[in-house]
């Protein structure tokens, strides 16, 4: 059963224009998938979409099965977790206090934390490498390390599928490598599975198992890196620069 799968969905704002339409997409157990594009061409909306967080225009979203729509809000924050672009980040707090809010959705209604939810935040903040400064503020981090605090927050959910929207926006090269290189980590060997919005391009060729490309003009391309640039999907997605843009080899 796929984690997450879209059948023919239109996407957009109810007042504007469409901006991808009859999208028939799936995400399945341990794949990476990154979704490319220009400014502007929809990236934010699908990833909210898929969230729940923006109406579909049509078509519907299914989440391990079963139609997101049917699901509260707690059950689908068992299914979904998702770090965003104009995330609130409570600074008042150590970094581990704010990883373990992702365990909110699995506690009782007092929020008592047992030992499955103890175990599941440990394994998040070492899944995610930030075990080391567990204690500290999250004012006193940089934001590479910030950015991983927020994933291991959402990996603490124990979610069948993880989206983030531009994860790396702010981040200096390094940063940025070692970030898309733990994505495919959690995909391959702990069989997590994501939806990665980046302006990474080259990242992203190099670790996705499958693109997702929105061109900015209502085409939606999906497939292997190898797939879209004998599509040419890339050239028509962000101009004739890509052209000479030429193959990388996959990172295993």
């Amino acid at each position: 059963m796929n984690r997450l799968d879209a059948v023919d969905l239109t996407i957009g704002h109810k007042a504007g224009r469409r901006l991808a339409s009859a999208l028939n997409l799936h995400v399945g157990e341990g794949e990476l998938v990154c979704l490319l594009g220009p400014n502007g061409s929809g990236k934010s909306t699908l990833l909210r979409t898929l969230l729940g967080l923006v109406a579909p225009l049509s078509g519907h979203v299914l989440v391990g099965g079963e139609a997101a729509s049917a699901l509260d809000v707690r059950a689908l924050a068992k299914r979904i977790a998702a770090v965003l672009t104009d995330r609130e980040i409570p600074y008042a707090m150590t970094a581990r206090e704010l990883v373990a809010l992702g365990r909110i959705p699995h506690t009782n209604w007092m929020n008592q934390f047992g030992d499955e939810d103890e175990s599941a935040i440990a394994w998040a903040m070492q899944s995610a490498g930030v075990t080391a400064f567990s204690d500290r503020w999250v004012t006193d981090l940089s934001d590479g390390e910030r950015q991983k605090v927020l994933l291991a927050r959402a990996l603490a959910q124990q979610p069948l599928l993880l989206i983030l929207d531009e994860p790396t926006a702010y981040l200096d090269l390094p940063r940025r490598v070692e970030m898309m290189g733990l994505f495919a980590r959690l995909a391959h060997e702990h069989g997590q599975s994501l939806v990665v919005s980046t302006h990474d391009l080259d990242l992203a060729m190099r670790h996705a198992d499958r693109l997702w490309l929105m061109d900015g003009n209502g085409s939606f391309y999906q497939g292997t890196t190898d797939d879209l640039l004998e599509q040419g999907a890339l050239r028509r997605a962000f101009g004739p620069a890509f052209d000479d843009y030429v193959r990388v080899p996959r990172l295993s």
